[in-house]
């Protein structure tokens, strides 16, 4: 009707204005020909020729944010996330008042923490996918220290740890339970001031689904010290980086781990390799709890290796990157880069039934870290890295030139450049902004990345340049203002497009921002899943006493240590979630209505850029949200879809169901009555009444109060049962200048 839509519902008629298409270009707004067409009994729409690379919309949510609440001091390594949503966080704690659960494997330390405080136990919790309950919370460790490098969860959603530990009574049960030993290890730039007195081995365990028991656990290691990476090493140096590395699972619950070792006997099978340095890389393959293992190798050259992310293809290659300042690993002919570039590159190896296969370099003429890996649905290899120097930026990429972040993606064989480009704040060659906890490259090829920056850097002599101030965000950022020491999120457009979104999160700063602690991790990894969710630990520390870090359902949101506590929070970055409320007088979602109810819809979905209505399966309205007077009787099942071409699984849905009943109600009608006159209003049909406005009413909560009219005045009477509220009017009109009335001077 006139180019707008009428639709009888059965709930009533619905109006629809005709639509307004539009997009903004160069802060333009552009109208968009559209309209709406009926064919064959179907609603459609028209709409002319617009730009296929419109903007986007993120509408990220913050699921839940909270504290450990342990006593002592108590530090963040380490997050994952299982099939249910739920969020694994792994710390290290200095002392026995962490509080566990009932059930635990661990509930108490068998650290003395006798070693002026630099003793640590790991304490490990799983949250329920909101974040209101804990599922477990649980010590894991001996009498010396230990600390959680890597969390993922198996197909039966157990939790797998690789760490390292200097325990001799580290808990195990599997294919080695001797610890293996090293040098005494204390030194700030080498393990955060966390001694381990006995050297180190690398460990991985295996905790129950409940966190009751210890399904396997074993140590690894030789006669050097294993699992902890000497970054002193390195140009680029940030704080946490000595616990680098990472476990993954693989369909069988295959648990493979890269890492380091300076051990010239670390444990090798099915490889011929011999250790080439100092230190070299190594990658291993335990069974699903660490009885046998299956595979082991050293990967290095004539210099310091390390490896620090690991990848598992449907076929069983494997795909594992790190850092090298070797210039003899020896890529081969066809590989992308042959030659070592400068101070440190990055590095890819490949391989296939255990064997390398391919190999390539990654960098510059000056230090370059190659820090985690992921693989698209095609195969593709996508490397997330650190770089001083001039990084190759591939033509028609999003890019921030001169930047000190750079995701690079390779072809399946390491053999071609598909493209690669720098992102952050472009102060000048050299100067790395942040801190890589997290990646992604989702099933549409979108590429996720998290990180820290600031003055745990800068304070504590490691990287100078550290911050987050200047970083790129969008105008939809979560936050878009930063103190300079806090985590960042980003996504980019499959092949890197574009800058999809961007944000800023976490503490605000104190009074006296020279006493700013600063937001980080305390090394390890962090992990987004498929959808874009981002499962996150951090470390939250007081300063002089203020604290103001964000939380949200948080089951903990007491920070009980003066220094600091392990957190945890869970970010949806690219969700698209559907969800809507039904709202009437009688409160929200109900299941019963009655006929000439008034509700609306109110629409409460996350990520969306478009909506469609639909009633019993018709299409009633493209609005974001609806009210309306329900009018039929019967089932109806209201159904809100949710549309984003941002997230892979662009379309998302749900419903709710409710059943309208008549009930027979009547009012007087309207009338007209002469002014200062009374009237007897009448109602029936409810068991309760409530007249508004109570002026001129003789009683405004029964059926039939007297009401004296001076004015006109429309009367609502809400007619209750026990299962809804009727609005009803009654019109009526004061009358002062009726002409019967008027008195002649004849």
């Amino acid at each position: 009707v006139n180019n707008n839509l009428e639709l009888d519902s059965g709930l009533g008629i619905i109006k629809e204005f005709e639509p307004f298409s539009f997009q903004k270009i160069n802060s333009k707004t552009n109208h968009i020909k559209s309209s709406y067409l009926l064919q064959d009994n179907k609603l459609k729409f028209e709409i002319g020729n617009y730009d296929k690379t419109k903007e986007l919309i993120i509408d990220p949510e913050l699921v839940f944010s909270t504290y450990s609440g342990s006593i002592s001091d108590n530090w963040s390594h380490s997050a994952t996330y299982d099939s249910q949503g739920n969020l694994f966080a792994a710390g290290s704690v200095f002392g026995p008042n962490f509080q566990t659960t009932n059930g635990a494997y661990q509930q108490k330390s068998i650290d003395n923490f006798s070693a002026l405080g630099l003793e640590t136990d790991i304490i490990i919790i799983k949250y329920s996918s909101d974040g209101k309950k804990i599922l477990y919370s649980t010590f894991l460790g001996g009498s010396d220290s230990e600390v959680p490098h890597s969390l993922i969860v198996n197909s039966k959603d157990e939790l797998v740890i690789f760490g390292t530990t200097s325990s001799k009574n580290f808990p195990t049960s599997g294919y080695d339970n001797d610890f293996n030993g090293g040098t005494v290890l204390d030194k700030a730039q080498i393990t955060s001031n966390i001694l381990y007195a006995n050297g180190s081995d690398i460990f991985v365990s295996v905790l129950s689904i409940d966190g009751s028991e210890l399904k396997g656990s074993t140590y690894l290691g030789g006669n050097g010290n294993d699992g902890l990476h000497d970054f002193r090493n390195l140009t680029i140096q940030n704080y946490g980086d000595e616990f680098r590395g990472e476990v993954i699972v693989d369909a069988k619950d295959n648990i493979y781990v890269a890492s380091i070792t300076n051990s010239e006997n670390f444990p090798i099978l099915k490889s011929s390799n011999k250790k080439s340095s100092f230190y070299d890389a190594v990658v291993f393959e335990f069974t699903p709890y660490c009885k046998e293992l299956v595979w082991s190798t050293y990967l290095g050259g004539n210099d310091y290796d390390a490896a620090t992310g690991i990848r598992i293809t449907k076929d069983n290659s494997i795909y594992v990157c790190g850092i090298s300042k070797s210039s003899n690993l020896n890529p081969n002919s066809d590989a992308y880069s042959r030659t070592f570039g400068g101070l440190t590159d990055a590095f890819i190896f490949k391989y296939t039934n255990y064997e390398v296969v391919k190999k390539t370099y990654l960098g510059t003429e000056k230090g370059d870290l190659g820090l985690f890996l992921d693989l698209d649905k095609t195969g593709n290899v996508y490397i997330f890295g650190l770089t001083e120097g001039r990084y190759p930026i591939s033509s028609n990429v999003y890019n921030n030139p001169k930047s000190g972040q750079f995701i690079h993606c390779l072809n399946s064989d390491l053999t071609k450049s598909i493209f690669s480009t720098v992102i952050g704040t472009g102060r000048d060659y050299g100067k790395v902004d942040i801190v890589p906890t997290a990646f992604l490259v989702n099933d549409c090829n979108n590429i996720y990345l998290a990180g820290w920056g600031g003055v745990v850097n800068t304070k504590n002599g490691y990287n100078p340049h550290s911050t987050t101030i200047g970083l790129p965000i969008t105008k939809d950022a979560y936050r878009s203002k930063t103190t300079g020491s806090n985590y960042y999120f980003a996504i980019l457009e499959a092949q890197a497009k574009s800058l999809l979104y961007a944000t800023y999160f976490g503490s605000e700063s104190p009074p006296n921002p020279d006493n700013e602690r600063g937001d980080h991790l305390d090394g390890g990894t962090c992990r987004f899943d498929k959808k874009g969710t981002i499962y996150h630990s951090a470390c939250i520390c007081k300063s002089e006493g203020f604290l103001k870090f964000p939380l949200e359902n948080s089951v903990e949101p007491n920070h009980n240590n003066d220094n600091c506590n392990m957190g945890a929070f869970k970010f949806e970055l690219g969700i698209l979630k559907a969800k809507f409320d039904i709202n009437s007088n009688i409160g929200k979602n109900p299941t019963e209505l009655c006929s000439l109810t008034r509700i609306s819809l109110e629409n409460t979905s996350s990520g969306a850029s478009r909506y469609q209505w639909l009633i019993n399966n018709i299409l009633i309205s493209t609005a974001k949200e609806l009210s309306y007077t329900v009018v039929d009787t019967g089932i109806f099942e209201v159904k809100l879809k949710v549309f984003n071409n941002l997230t892979c699984n662009n379309v998302d849905s749900t419903f709710r169901k409710f059943k309208v009943v008549k009930i027979d109600t009547e009012v007087s009608k309207d009338t007209a009555v002469c002014s200062g006159s009374k009237i007897k209003l009448f109602a029936s049909g409810g068991t309760s009444y409530s007249w508004s406005p109570e002026k001129g009413l003789s009683n405004s909560q029964i059926f039939n109060p007297i009401a004296t009219i001076n004015e006109d005045i429309i009367y609502n009477v809400q007619i209750a049962t026990a299962k809804c509220i009727i609005d009803k009017k009654i019109n009526i009109k004061s009358i002062t200048n009726k002409p019967d009335f008027i008195v002649s001077s004849d």
